[in-house]
């Protein structure tokens, strides 16, 4: 199958994400993560708390850390420990992971719109709760992160196989020529002045 290695990476890349997002409150004591709501993304907030996590435990919350706000209120608790990212972003990398799969069974043309389209809902659900007193809730954030992240890397695999027909295109095309320049030097060092012996030959017969 075309492009099937760059996508098995992929999905084994963007699941095992998804896996450890969830492994990881599991992890650590029952009730004992909870970030609060003063976190903000960019900076590691909470590095009293990752220090005295276990070496997995820190690693992913790390990384949540330094993608993520990680506020208590926007975020999902597993085993009474708040996840290492927010509602939002666990549904964006639950999009990544089951768009990677999809392809498996049928590929879609990704069109640009698609793209702007998987993002508004998103965007205007951010930015109103942004700039307005309006509060979204944990399963919109969700809901508008897979679509987002289903999408975006839908158009990734899209542009992966299509990068692959191109390339084995080119290389026919290439091979073509070779031949066809092969050939004509062969017909070119084949035409010369006659053979007087195949003539006499000819004229015997």
């Amino acid at each position: 199958m075309k492009a099937i290695y760059p996508q098995i990476f992929m999905i084994v890349l963007t699941w095992s994400i998804v896996a450890a997002l969830f492994i990881a409150p599991y992890q650590e004591p029952e009730g004992t993560i909870h970030f609060g709501e003063d976190g903000g993304s960019g900076p590691i907030d909470f590095q009293d708390e990752l220090d005295n996590m276990s070496s997995f435990s820190s690693k992913i919350y790390r990384f949540g850390d330094a993608n993520c706000h990680q506020k208590a209120s926007r975020s999902y608790f597993v085993n009474g420990n708040q996840m290492p990212v927010c509602a939002r972003d666990v549904g964006i990398f639950l999009g990544l992971a089951i768009g990677t799969i999809l392809p498996l069974a049928f590929l879609i043309e990704i069109k640009l719109w698609w793209v702007i389209g998987s993002l508004v809902p998103m965007g205007i659900d951010g930015t109103t709760q942004l700039l307005t007193s309006y509060e979204s809730n944990n399963p919109i954030r969700v809901l508008t992160g897979v679509l987002a992240g289903a999408v975006i890397i839908m158009l990734l695999v899209y542009m992966l196989y299509e990068l692959e027909d191109a390339t084995r295109t080119v290389k026919e095309e290439r091979r073509a020529r070779k031949a066809y320049e092969l050939r004509q030097r062969e017909l070119e060092q084949g035409s010369g002045p006659p053979d007087p012996s195949r003539e006499e030959r000819s004229g015997e017969s």
